[in-house]
């Protein structure tokens, strides 16, 4: 939360991507929703995730969900407008969530691995078409057309 308070008024934040119980192997499932706000620009990330998944066949079947999680790290920035997505497993039961239990030999890998793959190809692409964007602004906001 104080991050998001004292961001300096010069800076936009693009987007995040909050990660999220994300390899709970007790579902025995590949699947990942990436959930923005309604009232959120964070969905263009959502579909993003949804459309890299297909685009590069990386198999996590992700999913992309419109809703509000207050309880997690990418709510304060939901909340001032900033693009934000909760990226959570479609199922969620994990009988040692928030326990001691909850070590690292509990964890399903290969779904950890499909996710960070989604995650950098998303990040990527819309890193990609922003500095294109920007490019763009850039070159036509400078233009001279007095010639």
């Amino acid at each position: 939360i104080n991050y998001v308070k004292n961001i300096p008024t010069d800076k936009k934040i693009k987007g995040m991507i909050n990660l999220d119980m994300v390899a709970n192997p007790t579902q025995n499932q590949s699947c990942m929703k990436f959930v923005s706000a309604p009232y959120n620009p964070g969905s263009e990330i959502s579909k993003k995730a949804v459309e890299v998944d297909a685009k590069y066949g990386i198999g996590l079947n992700a999913k992309s969900a419109t809703g509000s999680v207050g309880a997690s790290d990418h709510y304060p920035f939901e909340v001032k407008g900033h693009p934000a997505v909760f990226a959570t497993e479609c199922t969620f039961n994990s009988p040692v969530y928030h326990k001691p239990t909850d070590t690292s030999d509990k964890l399903d890998y290969k779904q950890l691995a499909s996710t960070a793959k989604v995650v950098a190809a998303t990040i990527i692409e819309l890193s990609a078409k922003w500095y294109e964007e920007n490019i763009y602004s850039i070159y036509f906001n400078n233009f001279d057309n007095s010639f």
